[in-house]
């Protein structure tokens, strides 16, 4: 198999060899080339693959109870704000999945939480705030 021009480019110009690190952000984070980058890589039963949260909400449905009732042990102070943090939350899913229980099942702590996404990718961020649009919790990217 041979490789793109772009990839045996950027290799050349780095002498032949790279850290996996850096080839895995290539091909992954590039916003031209990379599989997240250009927005080409789907989630989903129909896309490239799949993951628990993006199959439906029933992931997120047997996380609350526990997540709650980790929130609310953190919460001691009455006044102090809690986050929810995702590290690499895909189409973000999972996140709206958790706000919306959290909300409904749980609307005090909902007050006091955030939401957090941790997404060094700029086209993943852009359809996870697409996804979050009417997300009940505040949320920020990181």
């Amino acid at each position: 198999m041979s490789l793109p021009a772009w990839l045996l480019e950027r290799l050349q110009a780095a002498g032949g060899r790279v850290p996996f690190s850096t080839y895995m952000g290539w091909v992954l984070h590039d916003p031209e080339h990379g599989a997240y980058g250009a927005g080409r890589l789907r989630i989903g039963p129909a896309g490239d693959f799949a993951t628990a949260p993006s199959l439906g909400p029933d992931f997120a449905a047997l996380l609350l109870p526990q997540l709650a009732e980790w929130l609310e042990t953190l919460a001691a102070e009455p006044d102090a704000r809690l986050a929810l943090v995702e590290a690499g939350p895909g189409e973000g899913s999972l996140a709206a999945d958790l706000a919306a229980g959290l909300a409904a099942g749980w609307p005090a702590l909902a007050a006091r939480t955030d939401l957090l996404l941790v997404e060094p990718n700029p086209g993943m961020a852009a359809r996870q705030r697409r996804r979050l649009a009417d997300c009940p919790l505040p949320c920020r990217w990181a």
